[in-house]
């Protein structure tokens, strides 16, 4: 049986103690959280990107297992910015997934489409 990469990386996190993703569902992330479901990973729908991200860090500070948050692109993202920048203060074990865009829309594709990386890295160990 064949997997994709959403399944694969849904797999890795499973094994190394993710237990709950928070998060928004966007279109270029259904099949991923789809992956994280099947892989035992709860997905726990929020209001807001912002909530995700402190959600994730109250679990690593409770349980010791990385917290992970979901957001989709644009927007998504930049509503992660204040919770991750409070969880890498912290040294909390926090992973954020985001949605992008494909990388061949990128020059034509203007509506939510942000430099990613150039925002998260500030308050990231890694991005």
């Amino acid at each position: 049986m064949s997997t994709n990469v959403a399944q694969t990386v849904a797999g890795a996190l499973a094994d190394r103690g993710v237990r709950f993703g928070f998060g928004i569902p966007g279109g270029a992330l259904l099949q991923g959280i789809e992956a994280l479901r099947t892989s035992g990973v709860d997905f726990v729908l929020v209001r807001h990107e912002g909530s995700a991200g402190f959600m994730a860090d109250v679990v690593y500070q409770l349980t010791g297992s990385p917290g992970l948050c979901i957001g989709t692109l644009g927007p998504g993202v930049t509503n992660l910015v204040s919770p991750l920048a409070g969880a890498f203060l912290d040294r909390s074990r926090v992973l954020a997934l985001t949605a992008q865009c494909r990388t061949d829309l990128l020059g034509n594709y203007t509506h939510q489409i942000l430099d990613q990386v150039a925002v998260i890295s500030p308050v990231c160990a890694a991005s």
